[in-house]
């Protein structure tokens, strides 16, 4: 694959967890915004300083992993907040972005290493069955984290997982260039961004040009929340560089194999009308076992935004130990749902 594909195909990834608006403000933070409970560092695998924040009191703890690579945990937390009501959360900004160790060595980004990571982190926090949360590039890293520690998770949350292989990447890829001009923009963007004199506000104009695209409603995109570009200046700019050398790491991917090999109770989440993603939503599905797969009805790509009244109340079903109404088998797969 040339290196311009590879740098399409990178970046929407990420693309598809970025999505930013011009017009986040405070003022889109609720009043009842939950207090951090505890936020520091811990040491990851080779000795990596990777900043953490762990919310809520409840008395089961759900990890939550961002997408990207290179982003950082408020493109995805703040609009799973009222998870914090019933759970303690903890996440982590990935190495390499966000308020973790800058790291610019292609070398120390490789995906192995954030799997190694994410067991330097489970020890830390002396966890036994993890509950993984993933979003976009953060579901393939909890597969992956899976697929190696099987024994160490005990349930999987995937939310608008990333193309489980490089041929469905590139079907997503022509898909969007159908509706948008991406793939100029993201020239102009890669070649901005390591000069840029305020890199927060090039992300920002940047993603905000397609933002409004991945909802079913564009007028929702103005109650996201979340986005990559919330975090400190050199995190931003070195976006790039780790998602680069994470996906670079990976190759020709192909995640289905190893998808069908994993037994772990598995729910794949996306919304019904995010054209571009439900190839890849279904795939995870029917490769995994014992998942099944739940389309929230009128929303596109972010149905924690879109359709809050029906994606939370599911999500709970689920941790809670039972399929919410409405997931479904998309192959012949074991009933037994596996409690922690």
């Amino acid at each position: 694959m040339g290196l311009k594909l590879m740098s399409r195909i990178l970046l929407l990834i990420a693309f598809t967890v970025v999505a930013d608006s011009s017009a986040f403000t405070r003022a889109h933070v609720p009043k009842t915004s939950r207090p951090v409970s505890v936020e520091g560092h811990f040491v990851g695998a080779d000795g990596v300083r990777l900043f953490y924040r762990k919310v809520g009191t409840g008395k089961k703890m759900i990890v939550v992993l961002h997408g990207g690579p290179g982003s950082n945990m408020n493109a995805v937390w703040l609009d799973l907040e009222p998870l914090a009501g019933t759970h303690t959360v903890l996440m982590y900004d990935q190495r390499g972005g966000g308020r973790s160790e800058i790291i610019k060595d292609p070398h120390k980004l490789k995906y192995s290493d954030h799997v190694r990571d994410l067991e330097a982190l489970r020890k830390q926090f002396g966890l036994k069955g993890m509950v993984l949360v993933g979003e976009s590039w953060g579901a393939g890293l909890a597969a992956l984290y899976a697929t190696e520690h099987p024994q160490r998770v005990s349930r999987l949350l995937l939310l608008g997982p990333m193309p489980p292989s490089r041929a469905l990447m590139t079907r997503r890829l022509g898909k969007t260039d159908e509706r948008t001009d991406f793939s100029r923009r993201l020239a102009e963007f890669r070649n901005a961004l390591p000069t840029a004199s305020d890199p927060i506000a090039l992300c920002r104009e940047f993603f905000a040009a397609y933002g409004a695209a991945l909802f079913f409603d564009p007028a929702a995109f103005s109650r996201r929340r979340g986005s990559s570009c919330d975090a400190p200046s050199e995190g931003v700019r070195n976006y790039m560089v780790v998602n680069d050398a994470t996906f670079g790491s990976l190759g020709d991917y192909n995640f289905i194999p190893m998808l069908r090999r994993l037994g772990i109770p598995a729910l794949i989440l996306e919304g019904e009308r995010s054209i571009p993603t439900l190839d890849s939503a279904h795939a995870w599905a029917e490769a995994m076992p014992n998942a099944r797969l739940l389309l929230i009805p009128r929303s596109g790509h972010f149905p924690q935004v879109e359709q809050p009244r029906l994606f939370f109340p599911a999500v709970e079903n689920f941790l809670n130990g039972a399929w919410p109404k409405g997931a479904v088998i998309k192959r012949k797969a074991s009933n037994r749902f596996h409690r922690s």
